[in-house]
């Protein structure tokens, strides 16, 4: 199995890319200059040069109080890179692994945790661009993981996603 990473400066990157290495799994992890999920020529082209089996998307537009006046940006990353990540997964047969977050819901739900069968109401930009980014991966790849978590920390070499 060959892996591919986006997003290689981020946190959950640098996570996978230290489990991957002590369990010598084969990889690859770019930074934006490598792979700029925004630009659909630049996917297409490091997806089908690399042919990965998984696509761990790891890049992501964080700046959650920034994506309110920096709104298209943040949809640019959240939303069109994962559409671009799909689709060139889905030419080449590989599962994508996108990671969501928990601001696709209002925070109004009382009583246990959110499931995916929950409806989804973002109120900010950043939830809304993460939900579009979602939307995009089931539009356009058939094989995909999300995961939706409100934070990741890495603790003794294992990646944890706290829902």
């Amino acid at each position: 199995m060959k892996y591919l990473i986006s997003g290689r400066n981020g946190q959950l990157a640098q996570a996978f890319m230290r489990v991957f290495e002590r369990k010598s799994i084969d990889f690859i992890a770019l930074d934006k200059e490598k792979l700029d999920i925004t630009n659909t020529g630049n996917v297409d082209e490091v997806v089908s040069n690399y042919k990965p089996d998984v696509i761990l998307n790891c890049a992501a537009y964080n700046l959650v109080d920034q994506a309110e006046q920096h709104h298209i940006k943040a949809f640019a990353v959240n939303a069109e890179g994962p559409k671009n990540l799909a689709l060139a997964a889905w030419r080449e047969k590989a599962v994508l692994v996108h990671f969501g977050s928990d601001y696709v819901f209002d925070g109004k739900k009382e009583g246990g945790l959110y499931t995916e069968e929950d409806m989804v109401n973002p109120l900010s930009q950043y939830g809304k661009s993460k939900f579009a980014g979602e939307e995009e991966v089931r539009r356009c790849c058939p094989e995909f993981l999300i995961f939706r978590s409100s934070w990741i920390y890495e603790k003794a070499n294992r990646i944890l996603l706290i829902s």
